[in-house]
């Protein structure tokens, strides 16, 4: 049986054997080593957690990754903090962290810095991320872009109707008077993913806020918001594109994680002005 044929429950039960594990060997090379004892005293459920994890990095690696390991300290990280996450779209981005930390690079531990920042981030601001991220990609692919030069984001201002947002973020009515969006812009902006221009108002606020930027009254109550170098860089290293130049972001081939949850804001645009 091949490691990608390996089932779920069975990555479960094998990780009491990590040595044994032929995905483990798969997707941490000489790395599997290094996960031994500790999980024998772990609970089937955050051994479930930290299998479904390894299971998404094995699907982005594909059947052949080539000659490689993970670091160690990118390990400790998925270890510490991902192996505690339930979240589909949080255990996306750890698997995809995951796999893109795969390298013939010993050195390369550059997934570690990514690692702490999940760990960091709540689902909410983890899924606002994926929301900005993904529309900006829908809306902009194959657009030439350097997302290492400041004044390239500025270019890509964008804005989504609220309650298209509301619902690719699956808030609720009560999630939303609870301060749930003041929490996620804060953090994205704190962690520096998103850069500290944005706004969630009704049009006549936005109007005099984002107007000089192309917005206009007829696309009504919204966020706008602006891309950063270290969001576009976390969106290739969630995907399994770590290894891509981030300066490139556009243009390079994502496959998006699918699913009516993950379904993503229709009426989302680029803002015209510079």
């Amino acid at each position: 049986m091949s490691p990608d044929a390996i089932t779920l429950a069975g990555i479960v039960a094998a990780l009491k054997f990590a040595g044994d594990n032929p995905i483990l060997q798969k997707v941490l090379g000489p790395t599997a080593d290094y996960v031994g004892k500790e999980l024998q005293a772990w609970t089937e459920r955050r051994l479930s957690n930290f299998a479904k994890i390894v299971e998404n990095a094995s699907t982005k690696l594909g059947d052949d990754p080539g000659e490689g390991a993970v670091s160690p300290k990118v390990l400790k990280g998925i270890l510490d903090d991902g192996s505690f996450i339930e979240d589909r779209l949080s255990t996306e981005y750890f698997g995809g962290v995951l796999a893109s930390s795969y390298t013939s690079n010993a050195r390369d531990d550059r997934g570690a810095t990514f690692t702490a920042l999940l760990g960091r981030l709540s689902s909410y601001q983890i899924r606002a991320h994926y929301v900005f991220y993904a529309t900006l990609y829908q809306n902009a692919r194959g657009v030439p872009s350097n997302f290492a030069d400041y004044q390239e984001t500025l270019k890509f201002r964008s804005f989504i109707p609220i309650l298209e947002f509301y619902d690719a973020m699956g808030l609720t009515a009560e999630e939303v008077e609870q301060g749930i969006t003041s929490h996620l812009y804060g953090g994205l902006v704190r962690e520096g993913l998103i850069g500290s221009w944005y706004s969630q108002n009704p049009a006549e606020v936005l109007l005099a806020y984002a107007g000089p930027y192309g917005y206009t009254a007829e696309m009504g109550h919204g966020v706008v918001w602006q891309p950063s170098l270290l969001g576009a860089e976390l969106f290739l290293w969630a995907l399994g594109a770590g290894k891509k130049p981030v300066s490139d972001f556009l243009e390079v081939s994502l496959e998006l994680p699918s699913g009516q949850d993950l379904s993503l804001p229709m009426s989302s645009r680029i803002l015209s002005g510079q």
